[in-house]
């Protein structure tokens, strides 16, 4: 009889443990009396392609107030050199701020410590990546604002 109740217990406990597994993560922190809303971002995409994500205002009243601009800034550029627009043109500068992405003369977006720390890199890493995404981002643009070439028999 014993037997036959630790076996209860262990498909219980076992029961229990599979059941905390599919809770959502925040869930005990809500009952512990903790936030589980997670900070607000904003993402910035081109053509299916995520560039980044803007977790800190940086100066700007929000986040989706600077992730705006930074979409302003990405059409000035495309809209500027048009045929001639490469992901080549995509550069990482060094300003006093920090990192600063540019396509051409175009400034897009800058790296600053508090964006770097929320996304868990330095400055100058968090740059490399939101270069390369961009580069993709440019790239697949281009592939499909392209003009149609004639097809070849």
């Amino acid at each position: 009889m014993a037997a036959r109740r630790r076996k209860g217990f262990w498909v219980a406990a076992t029961a229990l443990v599979m059941l905390l597994g599919l809770l959502p993560a925040g869930a005990l922190a809500e009952e512990a009396g903790g936030s589980a809303e997670p900070a607000p971002y904003a993402t910035v995409e081109l053509s299916g392609v995520v560039i980044l994500r803007v977790r800190e205002a940086g100066g700007w009243e929000s986040v989706w107030a600077r992730a705006e601009e930074i979409y302003r800034r990405i059409n000035e550029a495309i809209n500027q050199y048009g045929s001639e627009l490469s992901p080549d043109m995509v550069t990482i500068a060094s300003l006093q701020t920090g990192p600063a992405l540019h396509v051409g003369e175009h400034l897009i977006v800058t790296v600053d410590e508090a964006s770097a720390r929320s996304n868990g890199a330095s400055p100058e890493t968090l740059a490399r990546v939101w270069a390369a995404n961009l580069k993709k981002a440019l790239d697949r643009y281009l592939a499909v604002n392209s003009p149609a070439y004639p097809p070849v028999f």
